[in-house]
């Protein structure tokens, strides 16, 4: 239904189209299908900063197109929200016959009328190309199990008597133990990203 990317990138070009919208008039309560050429739709993302996204018209009065180059927002979780607003111009009166000198009244002012339509969440990713330091983009289990491979290999191989991991030390009659450690890590790290089915289990070092 909201056509924005549920996963951004930052650094990125970003454009969506949304139409078709069926909802309640923020003026008068009626069920419409918003119209482009008298309300306003726009997207706030709310995060580590805050974004305000809003559309324009597109090629029939019942579209919004919307585009931002560059996304330039800091990385993490942002909430969106979308809203519809519609501003309606007050009546004039009707002139009363001229009076000599009279004073001018304010005239009213317009009101505007806004509606929320939805709120989800977003996420925006870090743009990789812009990093001025490398960046280790392996997850935490990954870095888990490759810290342990490396402790495996090292006492197996005899470069090191000991070996501290997360804060434990562990030597060479702690083999097995380390060796079931890294299948649960193996099995974790398969389930995160969708292999479960395709685990094969070892056993001894690698």
């Amino acid at each position: 239904m909201f056509g924005i990317p549920r996963l951004l990138t930052s650094g990125d070009t970003v454009r969506w189209l949304d139409g078709q919208l069926q909802g309640t008039d923020p003026a008068t309560g009626a069920a419409v299908f918003y119209d482009s050429t008298t309300c306003d739709l726009s997207y706030t993302l709310v995060g580590p900063e805050q974004l305000t996204i809003n559309g324009v018209p597109g090629f029939t009065n019942r579209e919004w197109n919307f585009s931002v180059n560059p996304l330039e927002l800091t990385p993490g979780l942002y909430t969106c929200v979308v809203q519809i607003s519609r501003t309606i111009e007050p009546e004039l009166p009707e002139p009363d016959a001229p009076e000599p000198n009279p004073e001018p009244e304010p005239l009213p002012e317009p009101e505007t009328f806004r509606l929320t339509l939805a709120t989800f969440q977003i996420v925006v990713r870090p743009n990789l190309l812009a990093a001025q330091a490398p960046i280790d983009a392996r997850s935490q289990t990954q870095r888990e199990l490759d810290a342990l491979d490396e402790a495996i290999l090292s006492i197996t191989a005899g470069k090191v008597s000991s070996y501290q991991i997360k804060g434990r030390m562990a030597a060479y009659h702690d083999l097995e133990l380390l060796q079931r450690m890294r299948e649960r890590l193996r099995l974790r790290l398969a389930r995160e990203q969708g292999n479960s089915d395709k685990v094969y289990i070892t056993w001894g070092p690698r």
